[in-house]
């Protein structure tokens, strides 16, 4: 099926158990492209732990999400996986203490010691939901002494208090749990640890799903390093965490509900895959990382995975053939005049509000190639998605008023329509605009109620800035929205200063500085993007709409490549991360690819010297122009190609099939946390450089140009080119864009 999109919509732990991968097409999995398959008569065992409600802890520790991570869990796991329900162990809050925790354990292992070890491999599911923390790990001498760093990581079960003791389920004891599974070669491990340990992460918008203690690392007894005897995973269980240690794993806010972030995505990876049979972990990994990217989850945690490189090959959960999904849903009647009906996949099968869907009465009369129908049988109806829930989607049928599809007219299915079978034609990316919301601090860890535009609470500088944000022929890029309601971003007022944080609770770190006209900056807004000095209106307001602006087109440029689908697009340029050697002349002298860090992601540290390097294919059909930009942490764009040596001077594009260009050296510094590079590719030459000036550049037309002119016109620079109720094709043949993450870290 050809997936068209339109235009107008784009926008678009470290404890030892989770398996979890990278994706189909991405350059780095490139060796993990074919999935080990294998029998699926095996038995089936999960346990899963959603804990939300944390009584010995304070207000400001208790979380949203975790009952409702576990239901999605185990909903997925019975309807795709072929898990029994009796297969399936929840324990939630209460049920959920240190001391359940450990009997469900033992109770797993014995009921694998009755699985025979000559049969297929059980499949076994550990999951977690809720805090991380981390405790002194034990002296030298101690079997389970392993940390360097002197600490272990835990899952904090319900009955944990603030400092923490023996209920805690340390690392250790997960490692010997997956051990004892694995134990007969008769099982494999997947759990999945929707929490963090550690992390520099600030107050963003959302609940942290960490734990801080006061905690003092254990320390070596001899003065020299700590003598550890370090744990190796069984060959039969990999690891996937939520983040990694110098991250933080927030809540998700979606509608009127919460998620894990990496729960949110991995079903709906899991749930939206038709192919299960051919999904890897390693591929599934990078699944979760391009949803992040595609649905502007900005800056995002960088999920951790841990495994043999055979393992990690390994089918998810050993689905076969009986797991794969139909790309197609059944649809229903929804009341009597036949006007509306319900799919049977909702959000979390991407099924999204605004998609155009073609409903047929029997599978065998889809036509694969709308465009090209041949002699298959009309459709029933089109549908127009008005509702999309976790897993259910309500639509309104409608037939084309005109043979260009300029206009709708609403219908009524038949009588004695019973059920259909609904395909995707046109896809809408939803949140296409940011979503703002606005508190004061109470103080360092508690935010007030939501401000809305008539609260007197809120200061004028913040009202004028927000009223006046968009210019002329701009479009609703960003909303300001009130209550309870999911956002993107927060500001939040403390005293004369404010501050905008992402809703995720990740920046780059410490602030700049803290003092600002000798006034102290006010703790609950340190590690933000500000401070913003609210004492001067003026400044304030335009320092503010400055903020958001560069906020929004950074996240709209990494949701537009994320969201560009190969489907008919021109040749894809290849882009890649070097490790780079430099001469007494500062050239690059040696260049590698860079290697990818045990997780399987890319990771720098400080200081150290890379490049960034554009390929076009050498099956590339003709010569392409690119653009090279990066976004760092803090929202900034940079160009990387082509090189800008002067004003009015474009280093040439051009890339002929099989050719490369290599921007200049660049040393890892601040900001740490998430980096993306994007290359835009044109047929013919372009200027998007430009992009990447602090300033708006001056208007051009929305007449003239190419389909990506006018697609970046909206997207970064919120130009609107008003209601086109036709769908447009996003994947244009005279355009392509790749997308490239690395993590920095210090």
């Amino acid at each position: 099926m050809t997936q068209k999109q339109r235009l107008a919509s784009l926008a678009g732990i470290v404890v030892a158990l989770v398996l979890v991968g990278a994706s189909a097409g991405s350059w780095a999995s490139a060796p993990e492209q074919t999935a080990t398959r294998e029998p699926n008569t095996r038995p089936r065992l999960a346990l899963l732990i959603g804990i939300q409600s944390y009584p010995q802890l304070g207000a400001h520790r208790q979380l949203n999400g975790s009952r409702n991570d576990v239901s999605l869990v185990s909903t997925l796991l019975v309807d795709r996986f072929g898990f029994r329900p009796d297969q399936v162990v929840t324990l939630l809050d209460d049920g959920a203490t240190g001391a359940s925790i450990r009997r469900e354990m033992g109770r797993l292992v014995e009921r694998l010691g009755r699985v025979s070890a000559d049969g297929p491999a059980a499949q076994v599911v550990f999951y977690f939901s809720g805090h991380g923390s981390r405790v002194p790990d034990q002296e030298e001498g101690h079997p389970d002494c392993d940390e360097e760093d002197g600490l272990d990581e835990t899952l904090v079960p319900y009955d944990a208090d603030e400092e923490g003791g023996d209920q805690d389920i340390r690392d250790d004891e997960l490692h010997h749990f997956v051990e004892a599974v694995c134990s007969r070669g008769a099982a494999r491990v997947w759990a999945v640890l929707d929490c963090c340990h550690s992390g520099t992460g600030v107050r963003g918008a959302t609940t942290i799903r960490r734990l801080e203690r006061n905690v003092v690392a254990q320390a070596p007894t001899s003065g020299e390093p700590r003598r550890i005897k370090p744990k190796r995973l069984p060959d039969e269980a990999v690891v996937l965490s939520a983040c990694r240690a110098s991250e933080v794993e927030p809540e998700y806010r979606e509608s009127d509900r919460s998620y894990g972030l990496l729960t949110r995505f991995l079903v709906e990876a899991l749930r939206e895959t038709p192919k299960a049979s051919a999904l890897s972990y390693g591929m599934l990994r990078q699944m979760i990382v391009d949803r992040y990217q595609r649905n502007a989850v900005v800056p995002a945690p960088t999920p951790q995975l841990e495994g043999t490189a055979q393992a990690l090959r390994h089918v998810v959960l050993g689905a076969g053939g009986e797991c794969d999904r139909t790309p197609y849903f059944r649809a229903e009647p929804l009341g009597r005049d036949g006007r509306t009906v319900r799919l049977a996949g909702g959000a979390f099968h991407g099924v999204t509000v605004g998609s155009l869907y073609q409903l047929y009465e029997r599978p065998e009369q889809i036509a694969w190639q709308p465009d090209r129908p041949g002699d298959a049988p009309p459709s029933l109806a089109w549908l127009e998605i008005e509702s999309a829930d976790g897993l259910v989607a309500t639509a309104r049928a409608f037939q084309w008023a005109d043979a260009g599809h300029t206009a709708k007219t609403e219908i009524g299915l038949p009588r004695d329509f019973r059920h259909g079978y609904a395909v995707e034609r046109y896809h809408e990316y939803t949140h296409t605009s940011a979503r703002l919301r606005v508190v004061r601090a109470i103080d360092p860890e508690a935010d007030g109620p939501p401000l809305g535009p008539d609260d007197p609470a809120v200061p004028p500088a913040v009202r004028n800035g927000l009223a006046s944000i968009r210019g002329e022929g701009e479009s609703e890029w960003l909303t300001w929205v009130e209550g309870d309601a999911a956002c993107d971003l927060l500001l939040r007022i403390d005293g004369h200063h404010a501050a905008l944080f992402p809703a995720t609770g990740m920046t780059s770190g410490e602030p700049g500085g803290d003092r600002v006209r000798g006034a102290s900056i006010p703790v609950s807004l340190r590690g933000g993007w500000g401070p913003i000095d609210l004492a001067a209106p003026d400044k304030a307001a335009e320092q503010l709409k400055d903020y958001l602006r560069r906020i929004v087109r950074a996240r709209n440029l990494i949701r537009l490549a994320a969201t560009q689908t190969a489907d008919g697009a021109a040749a894809r340029v290849d882009l890649e991360l070097l490790a780079v050697k430099l001469n007494r002349d500062l050239e690059i002298e040696t260049a590698r690819r860079w290697a990818l860090a045990p997780e399987r992601s890319l990771v720098m540290q400080k200081d150290d010297l890379f490049a960034l390097r554009a390929t076009l294919p050498p099956t590339s059909p003709k010569a392409m122009y690119v653009t090279v930009l990066a976004i760092d942490p803090d929202m900034q764009i940079h160009a990387v190609l082509p090189h800008q040596e002067g004003v009015g001077l474009v280093d040439p594009q051009r890339l002929e099939p099989g050719a490369s260009r290599t921007s200049s050296p660049y040393q890892c510094t601040e900001p740490y946390g998430p980096h993306q590079a994007i290359v835009l590719a044109t047929e013919a030459p372009n200027d998007f450089h430009m992009l990447a000036q602090p300033a708006l550049p001056r208007t051009r037309s929305t007449t003239a140009g190419s389909p990506l002119d006018e697609l970046l016109l909206e997207q970064t620079y919120f130009r609107t080119r008003g209601r086109r109720p036709r769908p447009q094709k996003s994947a244009d043949p005279s355009w392509s864009a790749t997308l490239l993450r690395w993590d920095a870290v210090p």
